[in-house]
Parts: C-alpha cells; structure tokens; sequence
C-alpha cells in the first residue's frame, strides 16, 4: 500500500530523519518486537529519535518534556518565544519545544508556574494532546469510537472523554489486556505506535477499509479446555472474516506472532490454537472450540505452516462446510486433499530445504483438482515464517525475514479478499 508523506512533515524534517541512528543500531529492539515498524517509522521521519546513539529506551515512560519535543519536531521546529515555566530554564534541551507548545496551547503547566518536564505522560493525556494538535489542523472532525467496549472506559477522565473516543475511532490506541488503561503511563514503545498511527491514518489520505491496517490485540488465553490458545484481534473494528492457524511440528503456537500479527492487522480474527506435544495431528479440529466462540465470525480460512498445513488438509476433509479457502505454507505431505474445486492458497520458498522443491511438486500435483493459487517466494526458507529462529536441515535464506513476512502477507490478504 502506498502512502504519502504526511504534509506536516517537511523537507527539513526528512533531512534531520537522514542524520538520525538507523533501527538497526537500536540493539534494545528486539527483531520480532510488537513496536519494531512504529520504532522504525518514528525514527526515520525525524519525529522521536533515541534516549542514545544506541538505544531507544522502548519500556522506558514518556516524559512532558519529550511529549513538547515530539510536537515541536512534527511542526518542523517553528520559531519559539521566550516562555514563563520556573522549572525551563533557557538553553534546556526541551525550552524551545515547551515553549512553543504552550504558546499553540497545545500543553499547559500546572497553574504554580511549573511545567512538569520530567513528569510521565498518561496515556489519556497523550490522546488528550494529540486531539488538541489534529484540531489545530482541521483533522478531528471524523471517527468517535465506543468506549463501552472496555471495562475500565469509566476511568476515563472529564477532559479526556472526547479526545478517548475520538482516537479509539480512528484506531491510534489499543487497548491493553482488554483495557483502555487511560492513567497508565505511555512507554515510549507505545508512543511509537500511537505516533506511526496519528500520522498514517490523520494526515494521509483517505484509505479505503480493504487498505486500513488495524492495531492488533494479543489475547493469550491459557485456562480453557482442552486446550489453549493465541487469539490476535484487531482494534477498532468488528472483523467477520477468521483465520485458524495451525503451528508446525514441533513449534510452539505462540511462535508465529509476527506473521499472524500482521494478518490480523487487516481486519481479521486470527486463532492459533496449542496442540499437545505441540503436534496439530493430536488434535485436527482444535481451532475448532474457538471458532465457536466467535459466532459473529461469518467466514472462515483455515491456515498451516510446514506440518500443521498437512493437518489442516484433513480438518477440510472432515469440515469442508466450516471453511471458505485454505492457505498451505510449505506444508508436509501425506495427508489427503481437500474437495474438487476448493480455493487453495499454496506457498513455496525456494531455499526451504524442509519442505523442498519434490514435497512441493508432489502437493501441487495433489491439489490439481483444486481451486490453487500457487506463490513462490524466492529466496525464503522454511523458518523464516515463524519467529523460532533458525531450523536444522532448513536452507539459509537469501531475503529478510521481514521480506518473506511481508510477501506472505500480501498473498494471503489477497487470497482472502477475493474469496471471502
């Protein structure tokens, strides 16, 4: 999906994002982080940069003055006058910003004088100053979400309400275990995504719903019988189409949340159930028990990676009427094909010596009388669908594996979009 540049952020702003550390000299983001593209985004527009040459302090609390000197950056550093705060002294790092974010009465001080500029910054208060700038931009007059939807939405201070609703609307906050968390205090990971979001979806151009890219919830449900699983949901809209997904052996079903994440974050429910022994073929239909659980779920895609996409061939033997489509990534062979006629989603990556070249000849021939959509991925590998690392007796791969994530998602979306 192409965007364009958000307008606020100039050509001066671009030049200061060239002079800033790459990601990848932030050693203290982790290669699968939730926050890693925000973190990369923010960094190269010039709107947040490290706490160092070498770090990005992501757990670390966002203060009032950072808040001032994000804005500040995002307005391109405007000329700044001479502010009132006791606690700014001219030639602070932060006075120019403080004071040129006062003036535009985008923050304010405590009324004894004091500005605050190490005090945290709660995630209300973010979204409180966010909706002050984007009104100053004209930017606040669409999308006020629901907030009955979190249990904690009568916390939500007076002053903050608007402002809550309005960003849940637009999709910039997520909740956290189901939670708005409005007095909790931002981390400068969470500022990250909120900020990648604020810009995307505020001052991009308009984008249609089959383009939008949702925040993803992480519900990790580990007390229901008879068995466990990850549930990745997207905020802010109600999705009804679901994906299962079932891991490969013996992998655990936790470790594929980059992918999933990001297939959720078009706007789709995605389950990954455990299995026992972390075998899909002890347990075929356990996607099953939770697609149940969504019954506003209209459609659903059933999806596999290496022996869990052969298992997932023999769920759509025994339930062909639960399932729209299929996606099989570099699977297993062994196990029967699903109906004439049914879409198929088959990936192969050329460097994935697992499941190689033969397997996926052999599977391709199988699924002749199939609907099938075949994708190679040139230069992938069979681990780099997961986040498990590395695989004996897997090819080393010639792309990234942000790469191959992102091809296979492209795919996937496409595959579910024309079936659904």
């Amino acid at each position: 999906m192409k965007k364009r540049l958000i307008s606020l952020l100039s050509a001066a702003a671009l030049m200061l994002a060239l002079s800033l550390p790459a990601l990848a000299a932030y050693p203290d983001i982790p290669e699968n982080a939730w926050y890693k593209d925000a973190a990369a985004y923010v960094s190269n527009q010039g709107i947040m940069t490290g706490t160092a040459r070498d770090r990005f302090d992501p757990d670390s609390t966002v203060t009032r003055a950072q808040l001032a000197q994000i804005l500040y950056a995002m307005e391109n550093k405007p000329e700044s006058k001479a502010g009132s705060f006791s606690d700014v002294p001219d030639g602070a790092w932060f006075a120019d910003a403080v004071n040129w974010a006062s003036g535009s009465r985008l923050v304010a001080g405590y009324g004894d004088g004091r500005f605050g500029p190490n005090d945290p910054v709660t995630r209300e208060q973010l979204i409180a100053v966010l909706y002050q700038y984007a009104g100053s931009k004209g930017k606040t007059e669409s999308g006020s979400g629901d907030l009955n939807s979190f249990p904690d939405a009568g916390t939500v201070s007076g002053y903050a309400v608007t402002p809550m609703k309005w960003a849940v609307g637009n999709v910039l906050i997520a909740g956290i275990d189901g939670k708005l968390m409005p007095q909790g205090e931002t981390t400068r990971a969470q500022m990250a995504v909120i900020l990648k979001a604020f810009c995307e979806k505020i001052f991009s151009d308009d984008t249609s719903d089959s383009e939008r890219i949702y925040e993803v919830e992480t519900i990790d449900i580990s007390t229901r019988y008879p068995t466990d699983a990850i549930i990745y949901k997207p905020v802010g809209i109600e999705p009804t189409v679901g994906v299962v997904f079932y891991a490969g052996n013996p992998v655990d079903y936790r470790d594929y949340g980059t992918l999933l994440t990001a297939l959720a974050s078009h706007g789709y429910l995605v389950i990954s159930p455990e299995f026992p022994f972390d075998t899909a073929a002890f347990n075929i239909i356990a996607g099953e028990e939770y697609m149940k659980q969504y019954p506003e779920i209209e459609e659903w895609f059933l999806a596999g990676h290496s022996h869990g996409g052969g298992v997932s061939t023999a769920e759509v033997n025994l339930r062909p009427e639960l399932f729209k489509g299929m996606i099989l990534i570099d699977p297993v062979i062994g196990i029967p094909v699903p109906r004439e006629g049914f879409p198929v989603l088959k990936f192969h990556a050329t460097e994935d010596f697992v499941c190689p070249q033969a397997f996926h000849d052999i599977i391709m021939a199988e699924l002749a009388a199939t609907d099938v959509t075949e994708v190679i991925i040139k230069g992938g590998n069979h681990a780099q669908y997961g986040d498990y690392g590395t695989q004996m007796f897997d090819g080393e791969a010639k792309i990234s594996k942000q790469d191959q994530i992102d091809i296979t998602i492209a795919e996937m979306v496409k595959f579910i979009q024309k079936y659904q």
